[in-house]
């Protein structure tokens, strides 16, 4: 039966872990500085998702951002990004040369990197070892014959 608790304890764990993982990674943005190009972002399509989603533990938005770059074009972006923006936001925004999008008021956290893999890896141990104790469990306490 202790297994059986084990295996049922480290696969709720686990989970509760996996979605800590995008919780603490979404405090962290790419590098501002790393922008090719920058301008000024006004979210207009918003939609918000909780208290439970792939983003994480909490309500947070996906926007979509009408931008007018420094150049003077105006174009529409998705960030495809949970939190990068709220509803009716206005805001500098900065294009990354591999299409992604950064804010110079949301920083780049190493800690926040990092944290989150060390959970990531933490939930998949703890799911792995759920899974392990749950098969000794029903190999030793159920007969398939």
């Amino acid at each position: 039966m202790k297994k059986l608790v084990l295996s049922l304890v480290l696969l709720i764990l686990g989970g509760v872990l996996a979605f800590l993982v995008p919780t603490v990674a979404r405090t962290s943005q790419p590098d501002f500085a790393d922008a090719k190009r920058t301008g000024t972002g006004t979210s207009y399509v918003c939609v918000e998702q909780g208290p439970l989603t792939l983003g994480g533990f909490g309500y947070t938005s996906k926007c979509t951002v009408r931008v007018t770059w420094d150049d003077g074009t105006t174009e529409t972006v998705d960030p495809d990004r949970y939190g990068f923006a709220e509803s009716g936001e206005r805001f500098t925004i900065g294009e990354l040369e591999n299409g992604t999008f950064a804010r110079p008021d949301r920083p780049f956290r190493v800690g926040a990197v990092v944290g989150s893999w060390v959970l990531g890896v933490l939930a998949a141990g703890a799911l792995v070892g759920g899974l392990v104790a749950g098969v000794v469990f029903v190999r030793r306490h159920v007969n398939f014959t």
